[in-house]
């Protein structure tokens, strides 16, 4: 795609880390409107978290079901519906594309514009924790993860990890090798040195992403508070990374736009 070479660059390092759900999601989006330029790519891209994938929806009679489901419908209703009409009617509702056995909701407002090429200001791809590459030994095809998982014990929309594991036909993260892993917090973060166990990573990883995103909409600045946090730590172990997000109270901080003007109130 036509682009500059920052675009092109900005976009194989995005490209080079996506995880299984937002493969299936990439894929929907552009069949749905293939970009121009390297800038509508990068729209796309960073517009991904928005789109939502409903269940195992196929096609118009699973989505049916997961209509149904999505309804609560009572039991004894259920034989009497039309399941392929009432998948029409969900689509009609919410738009979007039947994309390798699910169906990818499209968000239902335009999503933010989070990059504007007349700046040249790339965004920062920072709304996750830990990526792991995995595989499996009876499947060494090798897929991410982009933690955190969103998936609650009753909901019905698969995320992160169970997408994962589908298309590494596993059943569960024990069977689950680790090959790389990126973490979104500054500096050098050997995390298969910290863990023995994946899914003692994969809690702790998938805990630090919730909790940076609750923090981070109760304050802007967070994110600023808990890179500072690490360096004065000289934290490089995730355990005690997540102690430190949870616990901000523990830190007196001042933003450094901010220093001057603290210091004259002290003075005074």
């Amino acid at each position: 795609l036509p682009g500059t070479p920052q675009e092109q660059k900005w976009m194989r390092e995005r490209l080079d880390t996506l995880s299984v759900k937002e493969n299936i999601i990439l894929a929907a989006a552009l069949d749905s409107a293939p970009p121009d330029m390297a800038s509508d790519a990068i729209y796309q891209l960073c517009a991904l978290s928005d789109y939502k994938i409903c269940g195992y929806a196929g096609d118009y009679k699973q989505l049916g079901e997961y209509a149904a489901n999505e309804a609560m419908l009572p039991k004894d209703v259920r034989p009497h519906l039309n399941l392929e009409k009432l998948g029409h009617t969900y689509v009609e509702a919410h738009p979007g594309k039947f994309c390798e056995g699910h169906y990818v909701e499209f968000p239902e407002q335009p999503s933010v514009q989070r990059y504007d090429p007349q700046t040249g200001q790339l965004p920062e791809d920072t709304d996750w924790s830990v990526k792991l590459k995995v595989a499996t030994p009876e499947n060494p095809e090798r897929v991410w993860i982009r933690l955190p998982d969103h998936q609650g014990d009753m909901d019905s929309n698969p995320d992160e990890i169970s997408l994962a594991l589908d298309a590494l036909n596993a059943k569960s993260i024990q069977e689950l090798t680790v090959l790389d892993t990126r973490c979104v917090l500054p500096g050098t973060w050997n995390l298969m040195e910290q863990y023995s166990d994946i899914a003692d990573l994969m809690y702790d990883a998938n805990d630090l992403g919730l909790v940076l995103e609750s923090q981070c909409q109760r304050s802007d600045c967070f994110k600023e508070f808990l890179w500072a946090a690490l360096e004065y730590e000289n934290c490089q172990d995730l355990r005690l990374a997540l102690e430190i997000a949870r616990n901000p109270e523990f830190y007196d901080w001042i933003s450094s736009d901010r220093l001057e003007e603290n210091k004259k109130k002290e003075l005074q």
